[in-house]
């Protein structure tokens, strides 16, 4: 813990740490954070789809939609750089205010910051429940999600979210 800070800021400072990577990565190589978009990259530039849509199948997507896809998960990219900003500007840019209302302020923000972690949960959850179920994963011939390896994959993903939106819900609550 960084010297002057209170253990209370202790989430707001992992979380900073956690999610500077993440919004890199969206903002940087959106086709690392949704497999379509590393198949489509991989694949050829063909503007067909595939006739069925089976989940284990790969759906080719036009190039509109290969655009469209990567400016929305850029979109959520500097949503996470501008939350990053909040949460520094809460850790380092609160000077000259009196300690009880920064208290406050922290805590009610820390708390609201905490729900957030909740989807990125659900997203490991649900994509590690979908890598049990794919058929010849890595397989000659197959595709290989490449997303798996993205900043330590979906299992990394959801213990880090569970641990750093625990603390947060835990200084929201008035527990920390």
């Amino acid at each position: 813990m960084p010297p002057g800070l209170p253990p209370s800021h202790l989430p707001l400072l992992l979380h900073l740490l956690i999610e500077t990577p993440a919004s890199l990565s969206f903002l940087l190589r959106p086709e690392s954070q949704l497999p379509l978009l590393s198949y489509s990259s991989s694949s050829s530039s063909s503007s067909t789809r595939s006739s069925t849509s089976r989940a284990t199948e790969i759906t080719k997507i036009t190039q509109r939609e290969s655009t469209e896809a990567r400016l929305i998960l850029c979109n959520f990219g500097g949503l996470l750089l501008a939350v990053n900003l909040v949460v520094a500007y809460l850790l380092f840019g609160l000077g000259g205010i009196p300690d009880e209302v920064k208290g406050e302020v922290v805590r009610g923000v820390t708390g609201c910051l905490s729900v957030y972690h909740l989807f990125p949960m659900w997203r490991a959850w649900k994509r590690m429940k979908m890598a049990k179920q794919a058929p010849g994963k890595g397989e000659k011939g197959k595709a290989v999600d490449e997303t798996e390896k993205t900043l330590g994959g979906p299992l990394i993903h959801f213990l880090v979210h569970l641990l750093v939106g625990m603390l947060m819900g835990g200084v929201g609550l008035g527990l920390l």
